[in-house]
């Protein structure tokens, strides 16, 4: 298993900083992904460490040993697309064998190690066929295979699911799961869905405008951001800004029983708000409006005696809504804006 540290990185694109000097440790093993929106940088940092592209200041480091100017086969890192990209002309075991081929691997060892990788993948009846003939989830189980026969150092992914369906990447999220514990391979997945990388990583990196925001397991990200743009990335919609004395904290809510100290923004995560839950800090509530969202509701509640808003989410809200409780474990202080 290998460890990776990027030290400094930055790429630039004329005058634009498209990554803008990144640090970053990645144990050996780990499943790390790199969060963010279009355009943040994160494609660029994938490249970078695959040696695609040349950093135009910074370092990547291999269990210590500086790879910078190494070019990508020296690195033995192995990039998965999108879009997979298929040799078209060649079958799907002519595509996994790829690499061996390319290594000097005999032909009946290429053969055999590629046959063994589609039955891993579940593949193993389509040896023969052409990739115009695969489904996309096919596909894409075609090119994880062909990154996982070189038992590469690195694994990296690039929004290797985004073209998937609903249901199709549900299957190929366990399946990379799977495949990634089994072989132990150090894998950085790029993506833009929260919910994938929750699902997927064992740590979170998001970028935003090219720098890195916070770094940290899922969790962390989800209920404790570092600031309100990586809350809104996660989902965060409550933001109330105010001053703590320690013990509440003085808002458009009015005094809200919480442990907060000084100015900055209160948040909640709108799953954490309790309806209709009456007891210490329960807070006078009248709904303005509710929303179906699919697994729950969305409600707007004018809450307190100032009439500062709360949006909350529940799988099954009461009828009647006449007060709210905001947990003290899940309210959290930001840094003011």
């Amino acid at each position: 298993m290998t460890g990776l540290r990027l030290e400094g990185l930055t790429a630039r694109y004329g005058d634009h900083a498209a990554v803008a000097g990144l640090d970053l440790a990645v144990a050996p093993g780990e499943r790390l992904a790199l969060l963010g929106p279009s355009g943040c940088g994160k494609t660029t940092t994938l490249r970078m460490i695959a040696g695609l592209l040349a950093p135009a200041a910074g370092r990547v480091l291999m269990d210590g040993a500086d790879v910078t100017r190494h070019p990508p086969e020296r690195r033995q890192a192995v990039l998965v697309f999108q879009s997979g990209m298929l040799f078209p002309s060649m079958s799907v075991e002519q595509n996994v064998a790829f690499g061996l081929r390319m290594r000097g691997v005999p032909r009946a060892a290429r053969r055999d190690r590629a046959r063994a990788m589609l039955a891993r993948v579940r593949l193993d009846g389509l040896a023969d066929r052409r990739p115009a003939d695969l489904s996309g989830g096919q596909a894409q189980r075609v090119a994880l295979a062909r990154a996982l026969v070189l038992e590469p150092r690195l694994l990296l992914l690039d929004e290797p699911l985004s073209s998937l369906d609903a249901g199709l990447r549900d299957e190929m999220r366990e399946l990379v799961l799977a495949l990634q514990r089994e072989s132990g391979v150090t894998t950085i997945m790029v993506t833009h869905d929260q919910a994938e990388a929750v699902a997927m990583a064992d740590r979170i990196a998001l970028m935003l405008d090219g720098r890195l925001r916070q770094v940290g397991p899922p969790e962390a990200l989800w209920h404790r951001p570092a600031d309100a743009q990586v809350a809104r990335f996660f989902g965060g919609v409550n933001f109330w800004p105010g001053r703590g004395d320690g013990t509440r904290f003085d808002c458009a809510l009015g005094p809200v029983p919480c442990a907060a100290e000084g100015p900055g923004l209160l948040t909640i995560r709108p799953e954490a708000v309790r309806l209709d839950a009456a007891g210490p800090g329960a807070l006078p509530a009248r709904e303005t409006g509710r929303r179906f969202l699919g697994a729950v509701t969305r409600l707007r509640l004018v809450v307190g005696a100032d009439g500062g808003e709360v949006i909350a989410d529940s799988p099954a809200p009461p009828e009647t809504i006449t007060q709210v409780t905001l947990p003290r474990a899940a309210l959290h202080l930001l840094p003011p804006p």
